[in-house]
């Protein structure tokens, strides 16, 4: 049985793509947990079921998200986990005719059984990096 999901990575950063910069995805997975021997949530005793495949969405992550719409602009996630940043530069369609830059919550939506177990990480959409320094 399934206790919880962790999608992984928590917090991630992609960056916009577009002209001869390419843009930088992130690949989302699902990770179901059971609680363990305690029964309780995120202990030390908690074991990793596996990697599961999951329903994947997206969603504003907080109130200046969902003031701005980051979710329609920022980019898609596919039904593998793979997010894909919307194209850099202005979009005039947005409230202040910005970059498609963003904050969104990821959601995977795991089935076990007749129940739906559910995880969410924190995605920042930004900018493309324009200097790539050989030593990081």
């Amino acid at each position: 049985m399934i206790d919880r999901v962790q999608i992984v990575p928590e917090n991630a950063i992609a960056r916009l793509g577009g002209g001869k910069v390419p843009a930088v995805k992130v690949q989302f997975e699902a990770q179901a947990y059971s609680n363990g021997p305690d029964l309780v949530e995120n202990t030390e005793d908690d074991e990793l079921i596996g990697v599961f495949p999951a329903s994947w969405s997206k969603a504003n992550f907080d109130a200046i998200a969902e003031s701005l719409q980051d979710a329609s602009f920022a980019g898609d996630i596919d039904q593998q986990g793979l997010f894909s940043p919307a194209p850099a530069g202005i979009n005039s369609e947005r409230y202040i005719p910005t970059n498609n830059t963003g904050v969104l919550a990821i959601i995977g939506e795991v089935n076990d059984g007749a129940r739906t177990v559910r995880g969410q990480s924190r995605l920042v959409v930004t900018v493309q990096r324009f200097i790539d320094p050989p030593i990081r």
